[in-house]
């Protein structure tokens, strides 16, 4: 018993040195625990993967992947694809799936920036059309409704273009709501949510 007390104490104190003054922003959370919520996050991956009939969970671009890639312009975005839309947008090309072409626009309007995962249909990227752009913002977004929700998100893209969509909703009493849509491209060209084994 005593030997119990004594491993528990050093857990205890070795986390509590670890975490020394590091406290998360959002959650009053030490970054060392919240190491720990990104292990359940690959749990839950792992999970979600094996209900939604994942074939290939080989990730070719995530989240994290938005602040570590080259960002194009959109003249040179209309010399590496078929857009020809003119804006002050910036963009990433994805891999080409089932020959459509499918890119993450980021709109900055001075306040906030919004990120939307695309294809692109006759030339053009539509982010206010749900059949060919999801929203992936990984930031609080300003709420979109009356009832005062904001919204930020994680995505991974898998090999086979399922795409899981995880979000995060607070509203005016700052109670979260965490849920994970998925998503695949159909014959049409066209985004569609997937339900489970399908």
């Amino acid at each position: 018993m005593n030997a119990q007390k004594t491993i528990i104490i050093y857990l205890f104190t070795l986390l509590f040195i670890a975490c020394g003054n590091r406290i998360s922003d959002d959650n009053n959370v030490c970054d060392t625990v919240l190491l720990m919520d990104d292990e359940n996050e690959k749990e839950n991956s792992d999970n979600n993967s094996e209900e939604y009939g994942i074939e290939n969970t080989n990730i070719i671009f995530s989240t994290s992947d938005l602040f570590s890639s080259d960002w194009l312009t959109s003249d040179e975005i209309e010399q590496k694809t078929s857009y020809i839309g003119h804006s002050d947008n910036s963009y990433i090309i994805l891999p080409l799936f089932k020959n459509r072409e499918i890119v993450i626009v980021l709109l900055d309007d001075g306040d906030f920036e919004m990120y939307y995962l695309c294809l692109i249909v006759d030339g053009f990227v539509k982010v206010d059309n749900n059949l060919i752009s999801l929203d992936i913002t990984p930031d609080w977004s300003e709420p979109e409704n009356e009832v005062n929700v904001y919204c930020k998100k994680t995505f991974k893209i898998y090999e086979d273009y399922t795409i899981e969509i995880n979000t995060e909703e607070k509203n005016g009493d700052s109670k979260v709501k965490k849920y994970t849509k998925n998503y695949r491209i159909n014959d049409e060209g066209n985004f569609y949510e997937i339900e489970r084994n399908e």
